[in-house]
């Protein structure tokens, strides 16, 4: 009996460990795989960026025409605010991919709220278009001018919390 409780033992340990093994396996097939998205995202985030960037800033260059005319002003506005919408889309993944891969960097500094507030505003007023919807700021005037963090992601979360309320009002 003991010779048989043994061999049962070690067919349940071999088998245990054979399952151990084909899991580890399973779980670095899996790891290198979100690491090759993560790749991928990077990669087109950062590839897709460039014409947008050019897109964008070719209509800028055409609404600084003063010889434009309304109608071409408002379509050349038009791919304009689309061009800055797909890029606020494009760093978001890029932010996304950062932040699975490890390498987003906080970038501590000194910045004025009220600028980053006044920057929002005007950049996400564009997005309301035809709404007529109000955005009022109202900030606590005990808050210090100079304040330190990463402004470059306080304005992102404070963009996205705007831009949510514009698009969902």
């Amino acid at each position: 009996m003991i010779i048989v409780f043994g061999i049962m033992m070690s067919m349940i340990a071999s088998k245990l460990k054979k399952r151990q093994l084909e899991l580890a396996d399973a779980l670095g097939n899996a790891d290198r795989a979100n690491k090759a998205k993560s790749d991928f995202l990077a990669n087109m985030s950062h590839e897709i960026r460039t014409p947008m960037n050019a897109i964008v800033g070719m209509c800028e260059l055409v609404l600084r025409d003063s010889q434009i005319t309304g109608n071409a002003r408002e379509n050349c506005l038009n791919i304009q605010n689309s061009g800055r919408s797909l890029l606020s889309i494009i760093n978001d993944i890029l932010d996304f991919s950062k932040i699975e891969s490890g390498m987003m960097e906080i970038v501590e500094s000194e910045f004025n709220i009220s600028s980053t507030l006044n920057d929002v505003i005007n950049m996400t007023m564009t997005r309301k278009q035809n709404k007529k919807i109000e955005v009022i700021v109202r900030a606590d005037s005990d808050i210090p001018c100079g304040l330190y963090g990463d402004d470059v992601r306080i304005q992102q979360i404070i963009a996205n919390l705007v831009s949510n309320g514009i698009k969902y009002t």
